[in-house]
């Protein structure tokens, strides 16, 4: 079948929309609809991920930050202690990926 035109909803109302001669249109121009989507930047499972490194880089900085204090004296403390605060930078971005 081809497909001269097509309706389509823009907010609320239906808006023509006309091809030239010979396109051809499958199942009632359904790839008009797909194509007017915007594709998230993300899937679900991606952002799920994401948030699950950066729990775990927490859990290691947090690990890092404890044994510093506890275990440790002079420059290793303050080696141990810049690692540990270096890993809340990757923390922080993936946090702010996987919230948007």
């Amino acid at each position: 079948m081809l497909c001269f035109g097509a309706f389509f909803r823009t907010s609320g109302r239906k808006r023509a929309v006309f091809f030239p001669a010979g396109a051809v249109c499958y199942n009632e121009c359904w790839f008009l609809q797909i194509e007017r989507r915007e594709k998230p930047a993300m899937s679900a499972m991606d952002k799920m991920w994401a948030s699950l490194y950066a729990i775990g880089l927490m859990l290691i900085a947090s690990a890092l930050i404890t044994f510093a204090r506890t275990k440790t004296t002079g420059i290793l403390r303050f080696f141990l202690s810049l690692i540990a605060f270096l890993l809340l930078i990757p923390i922080v971005i993936l946090m702010i990926v996987s919230i948007f």
